[in-house]
């Protein structure tokens, strides 16, 4: 990890709260580990992460858990599987301007504001010597849009939201089809000497 913000219970427990009550699904990034509350959740888990998911812990009551142990907090997701209810968690965004809360097809993921993958990037060139202009990046969601603003080259996958594809340089196939091998052929493709890339 390169670098720690945690969401600070005065926001965490009255979210987790308003999610229950909009009956959205909870998973909460704690102290380094995946929990989980909702069994149909962890089902849904072990499908989609596979052998990874066996790190996720099931909670029974996420805002009990988190009351008693929430101090070091770095991610909350609510799930939500319904277009209604997309519509109605956007709103939260606006009750939490401490919180950054990007969405994706079906779940928004609130973090500190400090934590984005675009916070991340630059700490990471700054500390190898490099400019933002010979870094490159592929993403598909609203949490890369941060990481698009500080990166010389933006790929999109084909999956992408239209925001972001219309933030990149190029669009390749998704993640299913080697959007990520097209990407770095056209990185080694475009890549000068001087670092950098040639548009």
């Amino acid at each position: 990890v390169i670098r720690h913000s945690y969401i600070p219970l005065s926001d965490a427990l009255p979210l987790l709260k308003l999610a229950k009550k909009q009956r959205l699904g909870i998973t909460v990034h704690l102290d380094k580990q995946h929990l989980v509350e909702g069994r149909r959740l962890l089902l849904l888990g072990k499908f989609l992460y596979g052998k990874d998911s066996k790190k996720i812990i099931y909670v029974k009551d996420m805002i009990d858990h988190v009351a008693r142990y929430g101090d070091k907090i770095e991610e909350i997701h609510l799930f939500f599987f319904q277009e209604k209810k997309r519509q109605s968690i956007s709103v939260m965004r606006d009750m939490y301007p401490s919180l950054n809360a990007p969405m994706n097809h079906f779940c928004m993921e609130f973090v500190t504001v400090s934590t984005t993958k675009g916070n991340a990037l630059e700490w990471l060139y700054q500390r190898l010597g490099m400019d933002w202009t010979e870094i490159a990046c592929i993403g598909d969601g609203e949490n890369d849009i941060s990481m698009f603003q500080k990166a010389g080259l933006r790929f999109a996958v084909d999956n992408a939201l239209p925001y972001l594809k219309a933030l990149s340089h190029f669009v390749v196939p998704c993640n299913d089809k080697n959007g990520v091998g097209v990407a770095i052929e056209m990185i080694l493709q475009t890549a000068n000497k001087e670092g950098g890339f040639v548009l």
